[in-house]
């Protein structure tokens, strides 16, 4: 039964990151695939778990526990990288278990987005009697996107959390 604030059904690729369920829509997911080794990138954000030689492209691989929770103790959790497509190549999140492909109804988070991590999500979903997140990839790009040409400027103090990076960007970057 759909509400005022729900989205029809649709497929969406269902994750964990640690304990925290997580999904994306299916079509916005290119693979999932075991994690292959990754390689840190020097001065670059907590959020930036390095880089990854996946199928002889070097893909950017991002930590959703540290955007998402500000810290990497889930991290030694992953099992699995989960490949996202763009206009503007593939990247990955590293994930701890891949739970499926599965029809959801989403419930929309309505209001205002107090905190970085909320603008990072299209709402909400029932799953196995679990709420989960749903993420908007292309909030989430963008952010990571932030984080990159902010570390990197001359300009950057390169002592700012991804928290706080995102707090200054997103206020700007994500509706």
């Amino acid at each position: 039964m759909r509400t005022a604030d729900s989205y029809p059904t649709d497929d969406y690729c269902v994750f964990r990151v640690g304990r925290d369920a997580y999904a994306i829509a299916a079509g916005d997911v290119r693979e999932a695939v075991e994690a292959v080794p990754i390689v840190e990138v020097p001065q670059s954000p907590s959020c930036v778990a390095g880089l990854c030689h996946l199928r002889n492209e070097f893909v950017p691989v991002l930590s959703l526990h540290s955007l998402i929770k500000g810290t990497t103790a889930g991290d030694n959790e992953i099992r699995y990288l989960l490949v996202i497509d763009t206009n503007n190549g593939a990247w990955a999140l590293a994930i701890s278990q891949v739970m499926g492909l599965e029809r959801l109804e989403l419930a929309s988070t309505n209001g205002s987005h107090e905190d970085t991590a909320s603008r990072l999500f299209f709402g909400t979903a029932s799953f196995r009697d679990e709420v989960i997140r749903v993420l908007d990839v292309n909030r989430l790009y963008r952010v990571a996107s932030d984080f990159l040409n902010h570390m990197w400027s001359p300009e950057s103090s390169h002592s700012t959390s991804c928290q706080e990076i995102a707090t200054q960007l997103s206020v700007q970057t994500v509706p």
